[in-house]
Formats: C-alpha cells, sequence, structure tokens
C-alpha cells in the first residue's frame, strides 16, 4: 500500500504496529529529551536513569535458550496481512459483538495490535502442552503471501488447508532444541497478548509439567515478576499412567497447571470470591465414609433470656458489648431427629441457619472475653462493629459457651440455601481445583473434538474470579473446540453480564486415520474437515442449546449469540517491491502498478476493514454508507489506539471518513460537515491533481485530517 498524506496527519501505517512501535511512541511522550531527531539515543537514555536502574550487561538472571534473538526480530517484525470479513459463515454478523477469526495466531495478534491495545479484560490460552507429539511450530514469517506461506512451509490439502506436515511440524524429544522450538513458538505470542490487556487485565495459561517451569521464567520476563498472581493445580484426570524408557515408574499424573498474570499490578483489585460448590448431604456422607468426624451436629434450638453483662474494647479501642444467656437450649442433631421423627437431610434443612460446632480458635476478642466473664459456664454473646473483614462496619454477633468460651462456629458460614430450598457446601476456591466435571466433556458443545478438550466450568471459574468483569472482552487465540466462547455465552444468561469473546483458530487439518470421530463430523456436516470449522459449528450449537432452555425471567433480546467470523488474507493493496534495477522502465512500471494499488481480489468489505486496523479501530465499530462514502464510529474509542491528540478528542466517540471512488467538492461538504477526526480517500476516486489539490485544501481549511491512499 502506497500512502501519501495529504496534511500534517501520520500516514497509514501499510503494516500492522508492533508492540515496541507503541511503546517507543509512548516513550517518547513520557522522555522526549531521549531523542535525537526522532530516534532513540540509548546513550541519552541510559544517562536519564538512575545507575541503579540498570542491570549489568555482563550477568543477568533469566531464562536463555536457542534462538531467543531471532525471536526479538521476528516480534518487531510487521506484518502485511489483514482480515476478511465473512458474513456467510457469521451468525448475526452485523449485530454481534463477539468475532471468530481463522488464521494463524501471531498474525492476527499482530494485525490487532492498533485496534485492540489495551481493550482485552481476559485472555485464556490452552497452547500445545510439548509433550513430543504436538504440532505447533509454526512457520512464523509474515514478510510472504498466504499462499507463500503454506508453499514454504509445506503441503496444503486440495482445499488449501494447513495440513500435518507444514506449519505444524511436529517437536519430538529427541530433537536437539525440542525446549528452544516451543519457547521460540510462545514468546512472540505472549509477548504481543501483553499489549492487548488492560492495565487491570489478567492471562491465564494452561499447562502441563513438561514445560510449566520453563513457561513461569517466559512469563516472568515478559509481564514482569511482579505481575505474577498464582500459579493453580487443577484435578483434571486420572491417567492410566506413562509406560516405556522408565516412565512407568512415576506416579499417575492427575494435575494440571494453570499460570495467571496480570499486566500490571498496581491496577489489578483482587479476585472475587469464588465457591466450589456441592450437596451438603452429598459432602456430609462423603466425609463420614472417609473415617472423618462430621462437627457441625449441634443447634442452638433457643438463645434463651438475654441479660446485659459489660462493655469491654478491642484492639482498636470499639466497644464490644457482652451479654449474659440464661434458659438456652442447645440439642444435637440425631436428638431432634428422633423427636420430630425427621430424617438428618430433614433437620438439617429445618434448622440450618441454628446449626453450629464449637471452636476453641485463639482470637483477641475471645481472650477478652474469657478476661472480662472468668471461668464459669455461664453462655454468652457479644455485639460489636468490626473494622475489617466481610463483616466490616456491620453490627455483628458471636457467641461463646463454657468455661473455655468455646465459639459458635455457624453451618451457614461454610454452607448456603440454594433457591430450590437444598443446603449447598461451599468452600472459597483457592490454587487446588477440584470437583470439575472433565468426564463428560467430549460431549459439551454438542462437536467431536478429543484434543484437549476443556470443561465449560472450567474457563468460567476464570471469569468469575474477575472483579467487574460483566462487560468484559475476553480473548483466546488458541481457540480450538472454541470452549471459551461457549463459556461467554452461558455466563452471560447466568448472571446478566453482557461479556464479549474474540476467537483465533488456525484452519489446521484433521487427520482422517487419527481422528476419524472428528474428521467424520466434517463430512457429515458438509463442512471442510479442519479444526477451524469445528470452533465456529461449536459455538453455532452452544448458542442454539443456550438460547432454547433461556428461564422465562431471562431477557433474550439482550442476549447475544452470533459471532462476526474473519480470515486471515494478505492485503487488499498490492505492496511496494524493490524493482530489480532503478533504471527509468523498471522504476516506471513499479510505479504503474500503484497507480491503483488495489489487488484485483479485494472486495469493498476487505478494503473499508483493513483501513479501519490500521486506523485503530476494532472490528466491532460501526460502518455505514452516506451519500457515495463509508462513516466509521468507534463509540468506546481509547485515544491511545488512534494517531490523535488526546486534548483534541477528549471524547469517547471516533469517527473515520472513507471513500473509494468519486471524491468531489460536494461530498467533501458533506464529509466536512460531520467533522470525522479523519478521512482516507482512495487516490483513484480523484478526477486530477487539481482536483485532489483543491479538496484537500477544503480539508485543511476546515482544520481536519485526511490522507490520500
Amino acid at each position: 500500500m502506497n500512502i501519501v498524506a495529504a496534511t500534517m496527519s501520520n500516514p497509514i501505517h501499510p503494516t500492522s504496529q508492533t508492540p515496541q512501535q507503541l511503546t517507543l511512541t509512548k516513550l517518547k511522550q513520557l522522555m522526549p529529551e531521549a531523542f535525537s531527531e526522532g530516534q532513540l539515543d540509548i546513550r541519552k537514555l541510559t544517562a536519564l536513569l538512575s545507575e541503579q536502574d540498570i542491570a549489568p550487561v555482563q550477568e543477568a538472571y533469566g531464562l536463555s535458550w536457542a534462538g531467543k534473538h531471532q525471536v526479538y526480530r521476528e516480534l518487531k517484525t510487521p506484518t502485511s496481512q489483514t482480515l476478511v470479513p465473512q458474513p456467510d459463515e457469521s451468525v448475526d454478523f452485523d449485530t454481534s459483538q463477539n468475532l471468530f477469526i481463522e488464521g494463524d495466531n501471531l498474525a492476527v495478534l499482530k494485525i490487532l495490535q492498533k485496534s485492540y491495545h489495551s481493550r482485552v479484560k481476559m485472555i485464556y490460552i490452552d497452547p500445545p502442552y510439548n509433550t513430543g507429539n504436538d504440532r505447533f511450530v509454526y512457520a512464523d514469517d509474515f514478510s510472504e503471501s498466504i499462499a507463500d506461506y503454506k508453499a514454504r512451509a509445506g503441503q496444503t490439502d486440495e482445499d488449501g488447508n494447513l495440513t500435518h506436515s507444514d506449519g505444524m511440524r511436529g517437536n519430538r524429544k529427541e530433537n536437539g532444541q525440542y525446549h528452544s522450538n516451543w519457547l521460540n513458538m510462545m514468546y512472540p505470542r505472549l509477548a504481543l497478548a501483553k499489549s492487548l490487556l488492560r492495565e487491570d487485565g489478567v492471562i491465564f495459561v494452561s499447562i502441563d509439567d513438561e514445560e510449566v517451569a520453563n513457561l513461569r521464567l517466559l512469563m516472568d520476563e515478559i509481564f514482569g515478576e511482579e505481575n505474577f498472581i498464582n500459579q493453580i493445580s487443577v484435578h483434571s484426570k486420572l491417567t492410566a499412567g506413562a509406560s516405556g524408557g522408565g516412565e512407568d515408574k512415576k506416579l499417575k499424573k492427575n494435575i494440571e497447571y494453570l499460570l495467571c498474570y496480570t499486566r500490571n499490578n498496581q491496577f489489578f483489585d483482587k479476585f472475587s470470591e469464588v465457591y466450589e460448590k456441592e450437596s451438603l448431604m452429598t459432602h456430609i456422607l462423603d466425609y463420614k465414609s472417609k473415617g472423618k468426624s462430621w462437627k457441625y451436629t449441634r443447634i442452638l434450638v433457643s438463645e434463651g433470656d438475654k441479660e446485659y453483662f459489660d462493655t469491654i474494647k478491642d484492639g482498636s479501642d470499639q466497644d464490644i458489648k457482652i451479654y449474659k444467656h440464661t434458659n438456652v437450649v442447645m440439642k444435637t442433631i440425631t436428638d431432634v431427629s428422633k423427636e420430630e421423627k425427621l430424617s438428618e437431610d430433614e433437620v438439617y434443612k429445618k434448622y440450618f441457619e441454628k446449626i453450629f460446632r464449637d471452636t476453641n480458635a485463639q482470637s483477641s476478642i475471645r481472650q477478652r472475653v474469657i478476661d472480662a466473664t472468668g471461668n464459669d459456664e455461664s453462655f454468652y454473646s457479644i455485639e460489636y462493629y468490626p473494622i475489617s473483614g466481610r463483616s466490616k462496619g456491620k453490627l455483628t454477633t458471636l457467641f461463646y459457651k463454657g468455661r473455655n468460651k468455646d465459639l459458635l462456629a455457624w453451618l451457614s458460614d461454610i454452607a448456603e440455601r440454594d433457591e430450590d430450598g437444598e443446603l449447598i457446601k461451599k468452600q472459597k476456591l483457592g490454587t487446588l481445583w477440584s470437583g470439575i466435571g472433565w468426564n463428560n466433556i467430549t460431549k459439551e458443545g454438542g462437536v467431536k473434538f478429543s484434543n484437549g478438550k476443556k470443561p465449560v466450568e472450567f474457563i468460567q471459574k476464570m471469569i468469575q474470579l474477575l472483579s467487574d468483569n460483566e462487560d468484559s472482552l475476553i480473548l483466546d487465540f488458541f481457540a480450538g473446540s472454541s470452549t471459551t466462547a461457549h463459556a461467554v455465552m452461558d455466563l452471560n444468561v447466568q448472571d446478566g453480564g453482557v461479556r464479549k469473546f474474540i476467537m483465533v483458530q488456525i484452519d489446521e487439518s484433521i487427520d482422517k486415520q487419527k481422528n476419524k470421530d472428528e474428521f467424520q463430523f466434517c463430512v457429515n456436516n458438509g463442512m471442510p474437515p479442519n479444526i477451524a470449522e469445528i470452533s465456529k459449528e461449536r459455538i453455532r450449537r452452544a448458542a442454539a442449546h443456550i438460547s432454547s432452555e433461556l428461564p422465562e425471567s431471562v431477557d433474550s433480546e439482550a442476549l447475544d449469540f452470533g459471532f462476526k467470523a474473519y480470515k486471515l488474507a494478505d492485503s487488499n493493496f498490492i505492496p511496494w517491491q524493490q524493482p530489480a534495477s532503478y533504471d527509468a522502465d523498471s522504476l516506471m512500471a513499479q510505479l504503474e502498478k500503484h497507480l491503483d494499488p488495489i489487488v484485483d481480489t479485494a472486495t469493498t468489505d476487505g478494503i473499508i476493514t483493513e483501513l479501519m486496523l490500521k486506523e485503530g479501530y476494532t472490528l466491532t465499530a460501526d460502518v455505514i454508507e452516506v451519500d457515495g462514502y463509508y462513516l466509521v464510529t468507534q463509540n468506546d474509542a481509547l485515544i491511545d489506539n488512534f494517531d490523535a491528540d488526546s486534548s483534541d478528542n477528549a471524547g469517547t466517540s471516533m469517527r473515520l471518513a472513507i471513500v473509494l471512488d468519486d471524491m468531489t467538492t460536494s461530498k467533501a461538504t458533506q464529509i466536512i460537515a460531520r467533522a470525522p477526526n479523519k478521512t482516507l480517500i482512495m487516490d483513484r476516486a480523484f478526477s486530477d491533481d487539481a482536483n485532489k489539490a483543491n479538496i484537500v485544501l477544503q480539508f485543511e481549511d476546515a482544520g481536519l485530517v485526511v490522507g490520500c491512499v
């Protein structure tokens, strides 16, 4: 794409902007004195920073591997590729805010850098685990066309899909660079993903014990050790254990890992409280079957008569009122069951709020109560206002009994009654996730997919951990069968959220012999046999299933069960190529190609989409055709994503006008009246040079930015 800046505007970048370019722009704003003639002067930057902020060059702690420097170069290499809309493969293309992008995730992440910088609340990925049988070593080179890429990487099938012998070559353990290859694949993708996260955003990465140590160091380097949140152990499944090569000596593997990092710990608040739940009676029976003693077996039937006893102070000099109780009635679950001829389950349900256990846990308040009341056998209660904790600022009552003043701990603190009246045991989610249903995941979503499918519940736990996530954007760029999309749609129904998703999946072919069920599923449904097709079909089927079972109380109009489909493709614009020689004929031939730089296969929608992305507009921005031109509106614009002065664009709406044909002074007048932030005009739209000069002058006189393509 040959871009000419017709006024003081920044020209369109013919390739994607890299994170390094975006970082340099911000650095120039923060420290302009470190730049000389537009270039970063490392010596000036070093001089401006204090010595203690600069690590010694000779030695440094970190992860090193074969090919790391090449990865840095790859990360800084932009792509000229683009995304092409696929309305026929979409559901509710014109209205949906969800996205499915088919193509190599590295190229896609590069394309999304400007438009989606700092927009994503959560990223979840389930990358190849590097077991020795994985196919993941992508032929990462974006200076070539899609066709050249596939030809270089290997053979494609008759439909043009990637086969197992091409971009995803095997990475066997016998390979001398077994770990290095995996790290070379992961590093640029994680680095690009980081820049898409909001400052308070988080990323979750599933991994097993083969690469968890390397992944931890890799993510420490990319995200920073200070932004590490948790390493979660996930009780996934029982396996038969490895055999051969001495591996049968190992313990059976039933744990996977989930690494979690935030982009910026200063902005990350905290995780919301999420609880693992199961039937209380099931929990009690399981507890007893293991020979454990279930403690919540007593009922405070009556608090008796309450009389003021004393007022003492807590450690913060706040009042604690003590009351003495007489005629207190306490019974066991067994006694009440016999007296009232109720089952144990019925007793628990009837007296749920009054069931307790004794605990002599040490606390400063308990000791103050002991000091104030002595060692008699009486029953006491206290009332006070905690200054911290979950009951902060609320009037709180605690009960103490017996000579030791044992505290009454209520069953209702660890369990709850659901809307059907059933009692549910709850436990705050920690770093060991168990109880997730893995046995039936092959049936989830209604598609055949056996390669690492994750349960919907597993993804939903991560989303629920996020605070303020009801309208979040969720990204998964190793989408697989699109479990993440399924989880987002289902959770929106559960809690009324309006979360949106972006799924990215390469069109990896399905091996007819190794994956017979998946292959036949595609054939039976008239789909090309590749994983991207299964991924899209999963979203369609999950959406249909969820919408068919909506409760009457849920407003279906407020839910988004659709998605806009896009495919990675070569640019709609002819790339500038250096001529073989610089004689007049060669230069003229090259220039003639760019009189109209649009490729023959370009579509209007494709051109508009490419220009939107290069200008920082998202794929869900509003696009309308008005009087022979297109107007793109980004209602939730982030100023940093645009080549714009934030002082002049303090609002949340940005507008881009695009003219593809027949540019006239009257059309310019109409556009100027709408005062877009920028106007792009195809060079071919001008009738002649005079027409172009006059129209550019119109925009300049109006104080508006115009660019010619």
